[in-house]
């Protein structure tokens, strides 16, 4: 073989080993990217809440700012079966317009009168979604930071009445207003402010007593007898050392 040759031999071989050794970073490169990409979900879990009300339920959860945790709530104005059926075409567009890809999905409407109430329960449980429903409305959620109810069945033409009451008691002019239905900034600091009287954190007393009449119901087969509230586990999700 003559030197021209030998020398264009040598040259290919170094350009494929090249090709090898760029192959290989990219790969290395991309296996990187992926493990940081993976790290950086783990770090900052994404939570849909996709919600019957647009806007008590959506100015509660837009109130809080949690470190690792980044919450999307998405109110629909309509509820059971037809928001159930909506869940997954708020995913897409939120996967496509934002590219966030959620942890967890969760869905929250009352029961009210509505019939098909328990098969939207079930048909959002067969997708996957977690559920965060009232029996009869979300207010009752918000109402058990401030008293220890037990249960009983409340029909939610009182709760706006009943929060109103037991808010002034604490604090003159901070109030609820039944036809805005906005959680205000003096409202949220009032649900996270501390029980003087037992030193606890109000929003963990709500936990707490929502927690209990629900499994107290649950036991006794009637799991969604008014009234009660699994906002709660949507609380423990956000906050898991809560208790």
């Amino acid at each position: 073989m003559g030197k021209a040759r030998r020398k264009d031999v040598k040259e290919a071989e170094a350009r494929l080993k090249r090709k090898e050794e760029q192959k290989k970073r990219k790969l290395i490169s991309r296996e990187v990217n992926l493990e940081r990409a993976s790290a950086k979900r783990e770090q900052n879990r994404q939570i849909l809440v996709v919600t019957e009300g647009t806007h008590t339920e959506i100015s509660y959860l837009e109130h809080f700012q949690i470190p690792g945790v980044t919450v999307t709530p998405v109110g629909l104005g309509m509820s059971t079966m037809k928001l159930v059926n909506e869940v997954e075409r708020i995913k897409q567009y939120q996967r496509t317009a934002f590219g966030k890809i959620f942890d967890e999905v969760w869905v929250a409407f009352d029961h009210d009168d509505f019939p098909d109430f328990m098969l939207a329960i079930d048909a959002a449980r067969a997708k996957g979604y977690k559920i965060a429903c009232s029996n009869q409305a979300f207010e009752y959620w918000l109402l058990l930071h401030f008293k220890d109810h037990q249960g009983q069945a409340m029909n939610r033409s009182v709760y706006c009445r009943e929060l109103n009451d037991l808010m002034g008691k604490i604090r003159t002019g901070v109030g609820y207003d039944g036809d805005s239905k906005i959680i205000t900034d003096d409202i949220f600091e009032l649900l996270l402010s501390i029980n003087p009287n037992t030193g606890r954190r109000r929003i963990t007393e709500a936990y707490n007593r929502a927690k209990a009449i629900a499994d107290y119901k649950t036991n006794n087969g009637t799991p969604w007898e008014e009234s009660v509230t699994y906002v709660y586990e949507l609380i423990k999700s956000l906050f898991p050392d809560i208790k």
